[in-house]
This record gives structure tokens, C-alpha cells and sequence, in this order.
């Protein structure tokens, strides 16, 4: 099923914005040839010193690898595969402070018990996200809200979370660029949450067996569902754990266990059963190659069950997306479905500056 645009292409809506900014003799300084800011921030988060990493809860015993017999294709359960994507673009430069659009394109492949991959029915969502920050005494940043919101379009704050932010941090460029880079990340996470409750909780799949992926974190545990982290930079194992974790054989995966970390895993972290898993081999490579995180609902207790997981997961090494460096933990329904939203992320920023000639 293909998304239909509803309003004018995002390029004439920034055009117009800017007409109304010069209308009310607001300065602004256009920055739409910038880089979207993924090429800058993505994958480049904080990394927690050792004395702040999250702990856990064990639930197999101590970690070690624990071998895994690969599932034939065609006994693997995982039907769906939900994934997101976004572009986060400069906008207009108002004093010292930036300001940008997020777009957002989620959505579920069905990959059918013959192999072929579809969008699923209704999936297709995609959203735009104006990104302003709200500087104390910035009267202009305020103009400039004030115009996007008297044209209907959402805005949010990405300061909103450091309220008690210093005047030299309003002031400081690359600090509020990498604050709006988060808010769009979070927007285009809210999207697959809301798409993935939704999806599933409409589905009658569940009742048959069939299983949904989420690509990325699982941020709330439904029965059915898991998530695979492919990304991160921060490890729930430490010392001995962490050694076991980055000699994991391929195709092996980790004894289980939940979170323990409240802040990180949210307020009930025993909802959830995480385990590693490798795979591909890992001979003359960073130690995290090919390892992905597995989470799963917290009911998933039962060594068996997190084993066919496992299989079902190691069943899905192929086909392979060779044509993307990230081949190695990338999932093949979740590749195809990644083109699918680029595109229509494409199509939507056709024209923007930045975007010419892409």
C-alpha cells in the first residue's frame, strides 16, 4: 500500500514559512543546503564509564555462550518486521540558534510463508516534526513557533528535557544541533511505538504462532514481539561478562536475563528478557561484530523457548543484504522494508535544498 501526500512537498512549505518570517521582518539565516544530521549524530551517543553501567538480573545462571542450532527458513515464526526511518534537515539559523524538520517514515514488511515481502495493509505512516528550541529572551524563536503552529504544523522543544540548561549551553551551537538531532530520533521512536501497538493489537496472526520484529529497542514489552538492537554503545555486562560477550561464538547467543537498571529499562525493567547473540563470525574483526541484543516480553523465561528464538533469528541470516555496510546484523525483510521508507522519505524532501542531486 503506498503513503499519498497530503499536503504541499515539505520544500514549498519551508519556502513559505520563510516568506512569512520576512513578512514580519523576523532575521533568520536560511540553512537548507546543511548535511541532515544523521550524518553527524547517528549511532554517536554517550557512552556510559564503566561505574555507570547497567546491571542485571540473571536468569539462566551465570552468563556464558549457549550454542544455537540454526532454524530451516521455513520454520522460522517471525512474520512482521517493523522498522523506521527519518531525516533530520536544517532549517533556518534564528540569531545563534538552529532550527530544523524531522521527517519520519515507519512501517511493517509481511514477509509471506513463501518468501515474498509486502508492506502490510495501512503501515505506511509518515510525519513531519519542526524542531525549535526555546531559548530563554529569544522573542524571534517565538514568532517563528508561533507561525509554524498558525500553520498546523507540529513543533516540539528539544530542550524540553533541560529546562535547567545554562546560558552557555543556549549558546552553544553544536550542543543544540545534537539536541534536535535527538528530538527528531525520538519523534521517528514514538511513530514505530505507536504503529507497532496499533498493528498488533489489530492483528489476528498473534492467535497463530506468528511472531513481529521490531528493529531496534523494544520500548514496550508485548507478548509476540521482539526487538534487535544492532547498535550500542553501551553494555549491560561488564568484567567477566563483557569478556564472555566479545569471544561469543557465531551463531551462539548469551544466557538470558532482565535489566536491572530502572532508569534505562523503564519502570518496570523485570518486563523484559535480554540476551546477545553472534551472527556471523567475528575472525579479524571489532570484537562487536555481527553481535546483536535480544529483547524480548519478560514472560519469556524458558531456556527452550529463548533457543528457538535464537533459531529463528540465525534462520534469518539469509538472504543477506550485501549491499548495505551494515550486512552483518541487518535482517533482510528489514532491509527491503528500509528502501521502501528512504524512498518515500525521497520523495518528500524532493527539492530541499540539501537533498538536490541525492
Amino acid at each position: 500500500m503506498s503513503w499519498t501526500r497530503q499536503k504541499p512537498p515539505l520544500s514549498v512549505q519551508a519556502a513559505r514559512i520563510q516568506q512569512e518570517l520576512r513578512r514580519q521582518g523576523i532575521e533568520f539565516q536560511d540553512m537548507r543546503r546543511g548535511s541532515a544530521l544523521e550524518l553527524e549524530f547517528a549511532g554517536a551517543g554517550p557512552v556510559k564509564p564503566p561505574s555507570q553501567q547497567m546491571g542485571i538480573e540473571p536468569l539462566e545462571g551465570p552468563i556464558i555462550p549457549r550454542s544455537i542450532r540454526a532454524a530451516a527458513g521455513s520454520e522460522s515464526r517471525l512474520r512482521y518486521f517493523v522498522d523506521g526511518a527519518q531525516r533530520t534537515l536544517p532549517c533556518n539559523r534564528i540569531g545563534g540558534v538552529p532550527t530544523a524538520v524531522s521527517v519520519s517514515a515507519v512501517g511493517v514488511i509481511d514477509r509471506k510463508p513463501g518468501g515474498k515481502c509486502t508492506i502490510a495493509r495501512g503501515s505506511l505512516r509518515m510525519s513531519h516534526t519542526w524542531l525549535v528550541p526555546r531559548v530563554p529572551g529569544n522573542t524571534e524563536l517565538e514568532a517563528f513557533e508561533n507561525i509554524l503552529r498558525a500553520q498546523g504544523f507540529p513543533v516540539i522543544d528539544p530542550l524540553r528535557a533541560d529546562l535547567g540548561a545554562s546560558a552557555e549551553a543556549h549558546a552553544d551551537y553544536t550542543w543544540l544541533m545534537s539536541k534536535i538531532y535527538d528530538a527528531g530520533l525520538r519523534a521517528r521512536e514514538e511513530a514505530e511505538r505507536t504503529l507497532l501497538t496499533e498493528f498488533w493489537s489489530a492483528e489476528s496472526h498473534r492467535e497463530t504462532g506468528e511472531w513481529i520484529l521490531v528493529d531496534g529497542r523494544l520500548h514496550q514489552p508485548l507478548h509476540g514481539a521482539i526487538g534487535l538492537v544492532k547498535q550500542f554503545s553501551n553494555s549491560y555486562l561488564s568484567a567477566r561478562d563483557a569478556a564472555v560477550l566479545m569471544d561469543l561464538p557465531t551463531g551462539s547467543r548469551t544466557t538470558a536475563f532482565h535489566p536491572a537498571d530502572r532508569f534505562r529499562a523503564g519502570a518496570e525493567p523485570q518486563r523484559r528478557t535480554l540476551w546477545y547473540m553472534r551472527m556471523w563470525d567475528a575472525t579479524g574483526q571489532d570484537a562487536r561484530h555481527a553481535l546483536v541484543r535480544v529483547e524480548a516480553h519478560g514472560d519469556v523465561q524458558d531456556s527452550s523457548q529463548i533457543d528457538q528464538i535464537s533459531s529463528w533469528l540465525l534462520a534469518e541470516r539469509t538472504p543477506r543484504a550485501t549491499g548495505d555496510q551494515r550486512w552483518a546484523t541487518l535482517l533482510y525483510p528489514v532491509h527491503q522494508l528500509e528502501r521502501a521508507l528512504k524512498r518515500m522519505i525521497d520523495g518528500e524532501t524532493n527539492g530541499w535544498a540539501s537533498q538536490a542531486g541525492r
